[in-house]
């Protein structure tokens, strides 16, 4: 082979790996742009899952502690509505009581003013006997 088609075909074999060692570098460089920004969004991403978990996760503690505040709420309520049905009771019983009391005293009364009638009715009868005794005599004494 002639020395200067021998040159001209080693040239042109050097520009074509030179050509294509750049196309593969740039072709390198453009994946591995690819592969960056790929890289960059998984990570934009997972921090943007990892702040919507922490958000959620805080909403949720939020939320249980609102539950928790609610039903501590909910028991003094029940506590205090069961002490007013109690005390209401214990009221009632006690008035209950003092109304058995009274009816009590007033009937024990009543016994004693039926004993004292009793008596008094025959002391008035005995009283109007000896009035009318007296006034017959007196009536036969002026006749």
């Amino acid at each position: 082979m002639d020395p200067a088609i021998e040159q001209y075909v080693d040239a042109n074999m050097a520009l074509y790996d030179a050509r294509s060692d750049a196309k593969l570098a740039e072709f390198r460089a453009v994946m591995e742009a690819y592969t960056a920004r790929a890289d960059e969004r998984a990570a934009a991403a997972r921090d943007r899952e990892e702040s919507t978990a922490a958000a959620t996760r805080e909403r949720e503690q939020i939320r249980a502690n609102e539950v928790e505040r609610r039903m501590a709420d909910h028991e003094m309520t029940v506590k205090s509505v069961r002490r007013a049905i109690y005390t209401s009771a214990f009221a009632g019983t006690i008035a209950i009581a003092a109304l058995n009391a009274a009816s009590f005293v007033g009937i024990m009364s009543l016994f004693d003013v039926g004993r004292n009638f009793g008596t008094t009715h025959a002391e008035m009868q005995q009283a109007m006997r000896e009035m009318r005794a007296f006034l017959e005599e007196n009536a036969r004494a002026q006749k």
